[in-house]
């Protein structure tokens, strides 16, 4: 992701969406997009994720997320707009208000990490995501009858905080590695109320794959 701001051709592809724009304030993360940023404009004001319109896995990834967006709000901010150009896939979504969980004991953030990872289990598989199967943890497998064990039915996310600002490169396996195993006992052993919330995806876990 690069500091500079787009060209003219990029901010004219989005104009009829936005009208003009007033003030664009980038995002302190958004590593897998070349633009994330909040912008103000005649229409509102919307979080917008951009990336090159070339062919490779940040494409993918973002062309994911507009598929999916339906299936996921209100988990999810709403996807408002989107467009693309020959140079830009751009997706402009409702702004809202977000920062990283606090896991330290007797944060008030438990609860709602605790309902949100319910949540999210028991999101469906929408029928766009049926053949989006994940591989990226196959290759820490020793044969494919190995990588078979992540094979399942549950679509994933992998950024938890107290809502889901962006869903980058969603996939479908099984429930464990990528959501539960996210939240690792290393990282908070004193936190009886997680460990509930992954043991609750292993049930459902075993579930997907009777």
């Amino acid at each position: 992701m690069s500091d500079s701001l787009p060209g003219d051709e990029f901010w004219a592809s989005i104009r009829p969406h936005t009208g003009t724009v007033h003030q664009v304030e980038r995002t302190a993360r958004g590593f897998s997009s070349d633009l994330t940023a909040l912008v103000e404009c005649d229409t509102g004001r919307f979080f917008v994720k951009a990336v090159a319109n070339r062919p490779g896995g940040r494409r993918d990834s973002i062309i994911r997320e507009r598929q999916i967006n339906t299936a996921v709000v209100p988990i999810s901010p709403a996807l408002l707009w989107c467009t693309e150009s020959d140079e830009w896939v751009v997706l402009g979504f409702a702004a809202v208000a977000g920062r990283t969980s606090d896991f330290t004991p007797g944060s008030g953030d438990l609860p709602a990490v605790v309902a949100l990872l319910n949540r999210i289990g028991a999101v469906s598989l929408p029928e766009v995501a049926q053949d989006w199967t994940e591989t990226r943890w196959d290759r820490f497998t020793g044969s494919e009858e190995e990588a078979l064990l992540f094979r399942g039915r549950a679509l994933l996310h992998t950024d938890i905080r107290r809502r889901i600002l962006g869903r980058s490169m969603p996939g479908v396996d099984e429930c464990g590695p990528q959501s539960a195993g996210r939240i690792r006992r290393r990282q908070c052993p004193h936190v009886p109320a997680v460990r509930r919330a992954q043991a609750g995806f292993l049930v459902r876990l075993h579930d997907s794959r009777r």
